[in-house]
């Protein structure tokens, strides 16, 4: 009989991407399987694979607001994605619902729980979000990515499980000269790679550009992979800032495929979402990782300092410490002794120690009644 599983996610780039490659890798091993994805913020969204994946828009609220009138109009959203949430459950009758965080799938967790249909999780990042934490105790299991967030999850049972990545993403064979010619950069020249999350970062943008002037000074000459966000003005004025010192880049607002610039890179300067995070281990690209300061929990600052401190991949830098200053001589000495190389060799060796562990397996068997 086939078997049927709703995708519950969010509608941001680290919510959808790890969904969407879960599910892929699901039906490449299963392609019976029948999948659709249910959260708010998938209808028109750029990320979401409109061609492969069918999707219901469920709306949803966090309840977080003082405001009496935002808490009963957000009470309202909550209560219409509950109503929508048991109809979907109804009509498409899964097997199973898997749900990636986001108070987004707050209204399809509980009417799985209601209707008992089995529920697994996957968490991300280093500290557990608020609805994982509260949605443990009623899974199946929780996938974690990181092996030291079991421990915070009132969970029955924790399975390490690798981020899943987009197709592509592991044991690509590409070198970092094929990588840089095709994006039209220098094929030996070291490159630095800027990327704030598919949301972007303007206050990362800047903070790198006005590095770029000291940079220019201490290191032989480089260049640039700059992904500025979705501000239209931002792109031209990146690229202004960069033809005017003459210091070739790569710049664009967003793209969907990063192989090309996490390999070309021998340096990164980002975001630590679990998302980038978990690319750029895969690729073993070492990094400064700047976090959102206002992160739920501040679990940006635990997912880069995981890397940092226990994986030895990368540095962590605290925005509110973070000056041009500061991180130009922080990028000046990483080139230098060759700390890249070894930063390169210990995310090498993490990724080997966790080869063959796959979410979409323990899934699989789960399905077949395995336990």
């Amino acid at each position: 009989m086939k078997k049927k599983i709703v995708m519950a996610t969010g509608g941001t780039g680290g919510h959808i991407f790890p969904a969407l490659s879960l599910a892929l890798e699901l039906l490449e091993k299963r392609k019976e399987l029948e999948i659709t994805f249910a959260g708010h913020g998938l209808e028109g969204n750029p990320y979401f694979l409109h061609q492969n994946f069918s999707s219901r828009s469920i709306p949803s609220d966090s309840l977080s607001s003082k405001n009496p009138f935002k808490f009963l109009k957000g009470l309202y959203r909550l209560t219409n994605g509950l109503i929508r949430s048991n109809s979907l459950l109804k009509q498409f009758s899964p097997d199973l619902v898997i749900g990636f965080g986001s108070y987004y799938t707050l209204p399809i967790l509980s009417s799985a729980i209601l209707k008992r249909i089995p529920l697994i999780l996957h968490e991300a990042n280093a500290v557990p979000g608020k609805i994982n934490r509260l949605f443990a105790p009623y899974s199946s299991f929780v996938g974690v990515h990181f092996s030291s967030v079991a421990e915070l999850l009132r969970a029955g049972k924790a399975v390490d499980a690798p981020l899943p990545l987009r197709p592509g993403y592991r044991g690509i064979q590409l070198s970092k000269e094929e990588a840089r010619r095709h994006l039209g950069l220098f094929p030996s020249r070291p490159t630095l790679l800027v990327f704030g999350g598919s949301q972007g970062a303007l206050s990362l943008n800047q903070l790198f550009v006005e590095a770029v002037n000291s940079l220019m000074k201490t290191l032989p000459p480089f260049q640039v992979i700059h992904f500025v966000g979705k501000e239209a003005d931002e792109k031209r004025r990146i690229e202004g800032i960069y033809r005017k010192l003459h210091l070739p880049a790569f710049v664009a607002s967003f793209i969907t495929d990063m192989r090309y610039p996490l390999r070309g890179a021998d340096l990164a300067v980002v975001r630590s979402g679990a998302s980038t995070v978990a690319e750029l281990t895969a690729f073993s690209l070492p990094a400064i990782y700047i976090p959102y300061p206002r992160a739920s929990d501040n679990h940006q600052e635990q997912n880069g300092r995981f890397i940092a401190d226990v994986v030895g991949g990368g540095l962590v830098v605290r925005e509110v410490e973070a000056t041009p200053n500061l991180l130009s001589q922080e990028i000046a000495s990483l080139f230098q002794r060759d700390r890249l190389t070894k930063m390169e060799i210990a995310l090498k060796t993490y990724e080997n120690s966790r080869a063959g562990l796959s979410f979409a397996d323990t899934i699989l068997r789960f399905l077949d009644g395995e336990k």
